[in-house]
């Protein structure tokens, strides 16, 4: 999951703050080394005084890897260190000195110093103080155990609990004060979040204002859409009745029966033209009906309502797999495959012996692929160019100058195949035929 700008602001303030810590105990840890090798000198513990002084080499070292870039090193290397040169020390003294105490100090500053993906050895680190402090704590193992008085020991203890606490008040502090700029910054993230919360509110509002103006909108044009078209095929169907009926007159002259004709074809197809219009505002606006029937029955339907138009030597065939009877909106599935079977009739090819349409319905749901109805349209008629092809769907869209069709055909198609969650998709080769494929997901 990716983290928000804020949350990354947090971050990059945390691992800031932990790496001015660490430069921070870098140089308290030079310069300390000098006062701790100078007071075991004083108490003539060379040996000591030795493993001490590795402090200020190992500091030095740390402090070149920061200021090279190499800051997960530069922690690595100064907390082994110290924890080194503080196990050492306890193996020479006495174990009532109360050096122990400087692996509090040691284990805070570690899982302040590593940060985020870094903590993994703040967690090391603290393992290994705690282990080191419960081993001395209960064992009496030394390197060499050095006899020293009641009053060097109490001078030790009080000398290395000090420095320890003091040590542990600083980091105590910083943490206080790192606290107070962390919640300081989430405060202003929150106050951000506010101002962006109370921001898209006000967008929302606007745009669910605007969403229902628009759909408001849409349903006025869908009503009106389909009232003009209803009340113009009205008198349409009467002008066409008119000429049908004057055509049939004895006293008719020839020359009138022509144009009398042409105007029953134009007439035929606005009135189509207001049919396609017509189906497609119920579709947008009838909701899915799913109702069980035979499909094979509705295709068998089509197959007989469109052999009037049928060119001479035409064959339909079907092939149905899977139960017939289906449980899907059979006014849009009937209009589908209406649509699609009578366009593979109006653009079949008349220099061919054989013009024919399969239709192959697969009804599947033995659960191997997604339930539902996969159909495929086949014909070896015209077929449709390739760079025609990706816009058959558009509406009005016309393939070729002699379509006789509406162009809304395989657009209605498309929009219903839509409205019923399918997909259709079609294949074509010039003088070859097309074939289109639908499939529809099963509608519980």
């Amino acid at each position: 999951m990716d983290e928000s700008p804020s949350s990354e602001k947090l971050q990059s303030l945390l691992k800031s703050k932990s790496d001015q810590l660490h430069e921070l105990i870098m140089i308290i840890t030079f310069f300390s080394g000098f006062p701790f090798v100078i007071q075991d000198l004083w108490t003539e513990k060379i040996l000591e005084a030795w493993f001490t002084a590795l402090l200020i080499p190992i500091s030095a070292i740390s402090y070149f890897l920061y200021y090279k870039g190499n800051t997960l090193a530069s922690k690595i290397l100064s907390n082994v260190g110290i924890i080194f040169v503080a196990t050492i020390n306890q193996l020479f003294v006495a174990q009532q000195s109360g050096l122990i105490a400087f692996y509090f100090p040691i284990t805070v500053g570690a899982f302040i110093a590593f940060q985020g993906k870094e903590i993994f050895y703040a967690i090391v680190a603290a393992l290994l103080c705690s282990l080191l402090t419960i081993f001395f704590l209960f064992s009496d193992f030394r390197i060499q155990e050095i006899n020293y008085s009641p009053e060097q020991i109490i001078q030790d203890r009080l000398f290395n609990i000090s420095s320890a606490a003091s040590i542990t008040l600083m980091v105590i502090v910083y943490l206080i004060l790192l606290s107070n700029k962390v919640q300081n910054r989430l405060l202003q993230s929150f106050g951000e979040i506010d101002e962006k919360v109370k921001e898209l509110s006000k967008v929302n509002l606007e745009l669910d204002h605007k969403n229902d103006e628009l759909i408001h909108t849409n349903t006025e044009l869908d009503n009106m859409v389909y009232r003009v078209s209803h009340d113009l095929r009205s008198p349409l169907l009467s002008v066409k009745g008119l000429l049908t009926l004057m055509g049939k007159l004895p006293d008719f002259p020839q020359t009138g029966n022509e144009y009398n004709s042409r105007a029953l074809k134009s007439i035929e197809r606005l009135d189509e033209t207001i049919g396609d219009i017509l189906i497609y505002s119920k579709n947008s606006r009838k909701a899915r009906e799913p109702e069980f029937f035979n499909l094979k029955k509705i295709i068998d339907g089509i197959f007989e309502d469109l052999q009037y138009a049928l060119p001479g030597g035409f064959k339909f065939y079907n092939t149905y797999t899977g139960d017939e009877n289906v449980y899907f909106d059979s006014y849009r599935l009937n209009i589908i495959l209406k649509n699609l079977i009578s366009n593979s009739v109006k653009y079949s090819r008349t220099d061919i012996t054989n013009p024919n349409v399969l239709v192959a319905v697969e009804h599947d749901v033995s659960g191997k692929r997604p339930e539902g109805l996969y159909i495929k349209v086949a014909d070896n008629g015209k077929g449709i160019e390739a760079h025609h092809q990706p816009k058959v769907f558009d509406m009005f869209y016309r393939a070729t100058s002699e379509s006789v069709g509406t162009g809304l055909g395989l657009y209605i198609c498309s929009e219903m195949v839509k409205k019923l969650s399918g997909t259709i998709r079609l294949e074509s080769e010039v003088n070859q035929g097309t074939t289109i494929s639908v499939f529809l997901p099963a509608m519980k």
